[in-house]
């Protein structure tokens, strides 16, 4: 778990933003960075940082409700 935490970490510093919010990290982003970074994830390790990242999203779009 360790590993997908800072895989996150990771790519969330990557992360692009629109004009209202962050966008969600793409498969095509954490393949990219999977192959620069030579850190292999596993599928149940993607899903996992995806569940990450939704939860991060969700987090950001209420702290900007308030």
């Amino acid at each position: 778990m360790i590993l997908v935490w800072e895989s996150f970490k990771s790519l969330n510093q990557t992360r692009t933003y629109s004009e209202v919010r962050a966008n969600p990290i793409s498969y095509s982003e954490i393949m990219a960075w999977s192959i620069l970074t030579d850190t292999i994830l596993t599928p149940k390790e993607i899903y996992i940082l995806k569940l990450l990242d939704n939860s991060f999203l969700v987090h950001l779009a209420k702290q900007s409700k308030e």
